[in-house]
């Protein structure tokens, strides 16, 4: 190999290892919650904490769907996002053929108050 090449193949390498060391910190958050769910509850308090649990308790999946009525949560959040997702698109429908088809005093002004709302969230 050259210069050139073994230079490229070195940049080449460093930014791969560098996509997947930022890949793992993010993948992380989530490969903790589901360890922590199939821990046994001595384990999931213990300090330190363990990245490996001792023991699997696939059941507590089961538990919690018995305890709480998960299935009754999915359903409500369904239809909440049904309904706000189906009124945002109507509303935006109706602004956005009132912006292209229409010619009036402030339209740059409206229109970039609604960019605004659409692009920063409330909370």
């Amino acid at each position: 190999m050259n210069k050139a090449k073994s230079v490229n193949y070195f940049k080449t390498t460093a930014k791969y290892m560098f996509i997947l060391c930022i890949t793992a910190i993010m993948l992380f958050p989530f490969y903790w919650m589901f360890i922590t769910a199939v821990k046994p509850v001595s384990e999931v308090f213990a300090f330190p904490p363990k990245l490996w649990p001792g023991e699997f308790h696939f059941e507590n999946f089961l538990e919690a769907i018995r305890r709480d009525n998960v299935f009754n949560m999915f359903k409500n959040s369904a239809i909440v996002t049904t309904v706000a997702t189906t009124i945002t698109v109507f509303i935006n429908l109706l602004a956005g053929f009132a912006f292209a088809k229409y010619k009036f005093k402030g339209k740059e002004v409206m229109f970039m108050i609604v960019l605004s709302t659409l692009m920063i969230p409330v909370k």
